[in-house]
């Protein structure tokens, strides 16, 4: 059965066909969000830069 779906995939190319929707949702997502994004980029870097302070200290 294993080997039966592996031919199947490999066939129907279902790995880079899945890849490739997933990808586009995923850049969809980030363009019609991108102001939340820029927000959490923003507030990452935040927590980044204050977690090197510390370690810095130690």
């Amino acid at each position: 059965m294993a080997q039966a779906d592996i031919r199947c995939k490999e066939k129907t190319d279902l790995v880079s066909v899945w890849a490739g929707v997933e990808t586009r949702m995923q850049n969809d997502a980030i363009r019609s969000r991108s102001k939340e994004f820029r927000v959490l980029k923003a507030e990452k870097e935040q927590w980044l830069k204050a977690a090197r302070r510390v370690l810095e200290r130690g």
